[in-house]
């Protein structure tokens, strides 16, 4: 932080890209701020989500940014509280969700929003805005329907304009993979549970998963190389690349030549992203080097 302290921050900054300036919004400038709710709805230059790491984040058409849950330091204290930062004031809303660090979502019923619908507390999952500016999440640590410490992979979709949660796909308290036929979408398909996850999405809105730490369609938790590929039109998952198992090491192959044996391996926490061209990119993550070592990694590959 500012005095030099290492530790949980909750300043929120925004870059120009024209410029290449930063400028810091809200938040403090020294680690450890603590939490305050305020008036739910109201914005206040005195509120703040207070410090945090691993939330999901979204930015709305308007400018806005939305924050769901994340991690307070110490152990299970993941959160399942939701904000939003007018990026006009630099100010807080704390707008809805649990209080605390316990407890489960509730779920409702799948594929039907409503006001008393909201996912568990939970960090590190996945989370993504659709060309219809509705904000999902996918995953993470924390709790799921019936309350108990779990990894997770449930789905969910937020609508900001009538401002309730559905409960898309996933299991309500985690669960193995269903990565049925590679390359073949279905409506059983689903990654099992899953958190730091490297994902992204195109501009149709699926969205693609790698799945890092979590759990194949056997065994236990693992780190994990499954792609898979989530279509939000149909609902359904697709299995694209990987293996159904854990703790695969990298396969490079030769640098810049593709090749069915090729393979990133296990990766928990990289870039991803989508060219232009629809191809596939990825950077680093966490991983084995090509001595077995393990450690963040600095290595480019490309998807297509």
């Amino acid at each position: 932080d500012s005095t030099g302290a290492s530790g949980y921050l909750d300043d929120v900054w925004k870059f120009n890209p024209t410029t290449t300036e930063w400028t810091w919004i809200a938040g403090s400038s020294t680690q450890g701020a603590a939490r305050v709710f305020g008036t739910i709805n109201v914005e206040a230059s005195a509120n703040t989500p207070g410090a945090r790491e691993w939330g999901a984040t979204w930015v709305h058409s308007d400018g806005n940014l939305y924050l769901f849950g994340g991690s307070f330091p110490g152990l299970y204290q993941w959160q399942g509280d939701f904000w939003r930062l007018n990026s006009s004031t630099g100010e807080w809303a704390h707008i809805g969700q649990q209080v605390g660090t316990s407890g489960g979502g509730s779920f409702g019923v799948k594929g039907v929003s409503s006001p008393t619908n909201y996912p568990g507390r939970r960090y590190a999952g996945a989370y993504w805005t659709d060309p219809s500016g509705n904000f999902w999440l996918m995953g993470g640590e924390g709790n799921g329907e019936n309350g108990s410490d779990n990894y997770l992979n449930d789905m969910w979709k937020y609508d900001p304009v009538v401002h309730e949660w559905t409960y898309m796909t996933g299991g309500r308290n985690g669960g193995q993979a269903l990565p049925g036929v590679k390359l073949s979408s279905d409506p059983l398909n689903t990654p099992g549970q899953t958190t730091v996850p490297s994902w992204t999405s195109d501009s149709a809105g699926n969205f693609y998963l790698i799945a890092g730490w979590g759990r194949a369609s056997s065994g236990g938790e693992q780190n994990l190389n499954m792609l898979y590929r989530f279509n939000t039109t149909s609902g359904e998952w697709t299995w694209l690349a990987g293996t159904d198992g854990g703790g695969m090491q990298p396969n490079w192959g030769v640098m810049g030549t593709s090749g069915a044996s090729n393979s990133i391996g296990w990766r928990e926490g990289g870039g991803m992203w989508i060219s232009l061209s629809g191809e596939l990119w990825y950077y680093g993550g966490r991983s084995l080097d090509e001595t077995s070592s393990l450690g963040s990694m600095i290595d480019f590959w490309r998807f297509f």
